[in-house]
């Protein structure tokens, strides 16, 4: 199923020296636009008939083809789709959201990009995942760092994105 996206650019680009949260929502956001094209090769086989099973289906799909690897807090990097399933095969909590929203995108499913932190008093987040949103409003967690399907970890701190 994978083998039918379109090669990656394989480019790599430096945003900001010094990263900041707001600019690695907006990177997140820029990777899920430039995913747009991609996510639609992968629809046929990932959009269900109602959007909890549409969600499963990406997660389940993502922990099944990507390797986990947190990256270094030294260079954050946003990944498209073919780049993070076709090239690297491995990615973070950034690389899983892109593709996850660019997905939800291209099915129609509304979704925000949330930001958490885990530290008490703090507001930096350190990891992010999305929440889509089903039929009757309700969320639906997709964090494909997590083992379960729609749950969400235990935070400090939250900011939710919407691109």
């Amino acid at each position: 199923m994978i083998f039918s996206l379109p090669s990656p650019f394989n480019k790599s680009e430096l945003i900001a020296k010094n990263q900041s949260v707001d600019d690695i929502a907006k990177l997140i956001c820029r990777g899920i636009k430039e995913s747009k094209n991609n996510a639609k090769f992968l629809l046929k086989h990932l959009e269900k008939n109602n959007t909890r099973a549409t969600c499963y289906a990406i997660w389940k799909f993502l922990k099944n083809n990507v390797e986990y690897k947190k990256e270094g807090s030294n260079f954050q990097s946003v990944k498209t789709i073919s780049r993070l399933l076709i090239k690297d095969k491995f990615g973070d909590c950034k690389h899983f959201a892109t593709c996850t929203g660019a997905i939800l995108k291209a099915c129609n499913i509304p979704f925000v990009i949330r930001l958490v932190g885990f530290q008490f008093g703090s507001d930096m987040p350190t990891h992010v995942y999305i929440v889509a949103f089903d039929e009757q409003k309700e969320p639906v967690y997709i964090d494909c760092v997590l083992n379960r399907f729609d749950s969400e970890p235990s935070y400090k701190f939250k900011k939710d994105i919407v691109c």
